[in-house]
């Protein structure tokens, strides 16, 4: 009874051992994925931002150059008057 006992533990043992390990490498999995992700997600968020800035500075020079034009031409035609 004993030793049957035991063994029964044993196997127990063995196969929660297992089913820990599994879910010990599924998580390893999932962390390797997930950096991955974030790293994708960083990359894109990185772009995204240095792009906005690029268009944002060419809107601005377009319009401070737009508005500089302007005001030569109201000046010169000013000037002229």
């Amino acid at each position: 009874f004993c030793l049957r006992t035991l063994r029964e533990a044993w196997k127990k043992w063995m196969l929660d051992y297992e089913k820990s390990k599994e879910v010990r490498e599924k998580v390893k999995k999932i962390k390797v994925v997930s950096s991955k992700v974030n790293a994708i997600i960083e990359g894109n968020l990185e772009g995204n931002m240095e792009g906005n800035l690029e268009r944002n500075v060419e809107e601005n020079l377009k319009e401070n150059i737009e508005e500089n034009l302007d005001g030569n031409v109201e000046g010169t035609i000013g000037a002229f008057r």
